[in-house]
């Protein structure tokens, strides 16, 4: 029995002790999704720590409703929920757009302190010649439409195939593979648009028949 096969069979007898309330059953399909649970959710939201609340919430409603999973790809299935999370984040910044202009304490008081100003990292020109070039990749990408920025984002960014993206998205294979190509299509532009071109123009390990 291969890796693959051997982590299939054990994450099916997890699933099914959490079906069975055993909670360090579920701690395990926790550890083995949060990296790729965090990097959806943060691609689509743009923003890390709410992507963290949103996908410690989403375990939670996962465990919750754990006993509805009734098989099929089981990582598929947890980010369909977050996915539904996201959507509805970014609906309510559409509703209810607000920007603090200082940081707060837990008592909603402004901090007097401003050593949150204080950037520690590497320097701005560093930043600039090490990433610039993905950075204006991140930038177009946030400009698609949400349908083609979250296909995009699982075929081409986190590698899934067309079917688990279709059982995601809850949309058929075909409408995955015309998105998927508009999507590419229309972040090309974008990047033309940017006067910046790469090629191939996202990593080629997605390419799925």
């Amino acid at each position: 029995m291969n890796d693959r096969n051997l982590f299939d069979t054990q994450e099916r007898r997890w699933i099914e002790l959490a079906q069975k309330n055993d909670l360090d059953a579920f701690n395990h399909l926790v550890l083995s999704y949060q990296d790729v649970a965090f990097n959806f959710a943060s691609w689509m939201l743009n923003d890390d720590t709410l992507a963290e609340d949103i996908v410690q919430a989403a375990f939670l409603t996962a465990y919750c409703q754990i006993r509805n999973f009734r098989g099929g790809s089981f990582r598929a299935w947890l980010l369909k929920i977050i996915r539904n999370s996201c959507i509805d984040e970014i609906r309510r910044r559409i509703r209810h757009p607000w920007i603090p202009l200082e940081p707060m304490n837990a008592d909603a008081e402004a901090l007097v302190n401003a050593d949150w100003l204080v950037d520690r990292g590497p320097s701005p020109e560093e930043l600039v010649i090490k990433h610039e070039d993905w950075r204006k990749v991140e930038r177009s990408i946030q400009q698609l439409t949400i349908p083609f920025r979250e296909v995009l984002i699982l075929i081409d960014i986190e590698a899934y195939n067309y079917q688990e993206a279709a059982t995601v998205l809850n949309v058929p294979l075909g409408t995955i593979k015309s998105r998927l190509a508009r999507a590419r299509a229309c972040l090309r532009a974008l990047l033309v648009e940017d006067s910046f071109f790469i090629s191939p123009l996202l990593p080629t390990s997605a390419r799925h028949s």
